[in-house]
């Protein structure tokens, strides 16, 4: 999986799941869809570092980052990705 073809940052977190859903495989997709709740948080070294590069949010150049951290605001990605999946 490669997200760094990312020209603009998404805007909101809705915006960020629906580009994941372009561009994710549809293994991916499933592994995503077949976790448990609890066990997203295995994917915070791999896709949730993808996320946070990708999406802008290690440099801050996002804008929902206003209300979380990085690390959160790429765990709310994914959990929003996970319950649309």
């Amino acid at each position: 999986m490669n997200l760094k073809n990312i020209i603009e940052h998404p805007k909101t977190v809705d915006e960020a799941v629906d580009r994941l859903l372009d561009i994710l495989t549809d293994t991916k997709k499933l592994e995503v869809k077949a976790m448990a709740k609890d066990d997203l948080v295995l994917l915070h070294f791999s896709l949730g570092k993808d996320i946070r590069n990708a999406f802008g949010l290690n440099d801050g150049s996002t804008a929902f980052l206003s209300h979380h951290n990085a690390d959160d605001a790429a765990m709310k990605i994914i959990e929003e990705l996970w319950k649309k999946l």
